[in-house]
């Protein structure tokens, strides 16, 4: 404490013990948000819901949708860190994306989508623009190519050796951008998005991966990099 007007005239940044404590703890909530999520919670977010615009609520559960399965669509929105504030908006999409699918990975697309307002907000520099890293469009193809339908449903049938490719590949490019001070985000086309989500999400756990479906029309993208292979033809 009694170097602290030093440290601040030398340029440091002084955090007090509690703050350090409160930033990390709001950290880790916000890390494991969609395991804190359970159906108990997701009745009483419906029911507070339900006391103002009763009827979205009504359309959707139970007759399009169970209690268990918006709960899978909530959990999916916070593993990714959007924010589920606006729930009449995310149950308006819920109600329309329904009546064609009960795929929970279709309906979460449907919702992001629905909230590209709050997601080009949450994610848009100081000027307005969105700054990511994007794909080369023969390794989008590729990546798109290995996807399989089977009877457990949609899955990723990609090699090995590509992954860890991509994987090489994307954190060079990510390294270069944290250095230029830029939060990494990859930019994508809508049907590769989910599945570009499930093959990093365990290296890559805290990187955000958007489709250009999620930015609203008039915002500037600016590319800070490209991610490619040497034999992504």
């Amino acid at each position: 404490p009694e170097q602290r007007d030093r440290a601040e005239q030398l340029g440091y940044t002084v955090v007090d013990l509690a703050s350090v404590i409160a930033t990390h703890i709001s950290e880790l909530v916000r890390s494991h948000a969609d395991e804190l999520l359970g159906r108990q919670d997701t009745s009483r977010l419906l029911d507070a819901v339900r006391s103002s615009n009763p009827a979205v609520v009504e359309e959707l559960v139970p007759g399009l949708l169970s209690l268990g399965e918006v709960q899978k669509v909530l959990q999916g929105l916070l593993r990714e860190r959007v924010p589920i504030r606006n729930l009449v908006s995310i149950l308006e999409a819920l109600a329309d994306a329904a009546r064609l699918t009960r795929d929970t990975d279709h309906l979460i697309e449907a919702v992001r989508q629905s909230l590209r307002r709050q997601i080009t907000k949450q994610h848009s520099d100081q000027g307005g623009a969105i700054r990511a890293l994007t794909l080369d469009p023969r390794l989008e193809a590729r990546i798109l190519d290995s996807v399989q339908k089977t009877e457990r449903g949609v899955i990723l049938a990609l090699d090995p050796k590509v992954g860890q490719q991509l994987l090489s590949a994307l954190s060079r490019e990510i390294e270069k951008v944290v250095k230029q001070g830029i939060a990494p985000l990859v930019l994508c086309s809508p049907p590769l998005r989910p599945f570009l989500r499930r093959l990093l999400e365990k290296a890559l756990p805290q990187l955000t991966i958007l489709s250009y479906n999620e930015l609203m029309p008039r915002i500037e993208v600016q590319s800070v990099g490209i991610v490619s292979l040497p034999d992504a033809d």
